[in-house]
């Protein structure tokens, strides 16, 4: 998941507040940073994961991250 926000620092530690169970990082990717969120096997827990996530994290979106 990725979660846009002006500000990731506090973004990410909202996050972790609400969401203590999962996982979230800060990533630079040019021009700006971003907080990524989870780690799934399956597009279906993903989709689980992100319907609840829309609701508090608007700008939320489903990325594959490049391994």
């Amino acid at each position: 998941f990725l979660i846009g926000s002006v500000i990731p620092f506090l973004r990410l530690q909202e996050f972790k507040k609400e969401y203590k169970e999962i996982d979230g990082t800060i990533v630079y990717s040019n021009p700006s940073y971003k907080v990524w969120v989870g780690n799934y096997s399956t597009r279906i827990e993903v989709e689980k994961v992100f319907l609840q996530l829309k609701k508090r994290f608007p700008t939320a979106l489903i990325i594959k991250p490049n391994n």
